[in-house]
């Protein structure tokens, strides 16, 4: 789908457009985000709650979840 990341296109393309979309925004437009440990980066969306980790050198290019204590999870990350 035009416009969309590459990790949404590959990690995503079986879950559905709603889903990319919501990582893609994620990805494109954080309210937070940081480099982490082994070349990855964290992005934290604070209106859907969730964390999108992008790691360009794992086989399926990252992963997203909603943690149960939200942004506080995020700080925690390293």
């Amino acid at each position: 789908m035009a416009g969309q990341s590459q990790f949404a296109r590959v990690r995503f393309k079986r879950v559905g457009v709603e889903v990319s979309v919501r990582i893609d925004g994620t990805i494109l437009n954080p309210a937070d985000s940081k480099e982490l440990k082994r070349g990855r980066t964290a992005y934290w969306n604070d209106e859907e709650g969730i964390i999108v980790i992008t790691h360009p050198n794992n086989p399926d290019k990252g992963t997203a979840f909603r943690p149960d204590d939200g942004k506080a999870y995020f700080d925690r990350l390293k």
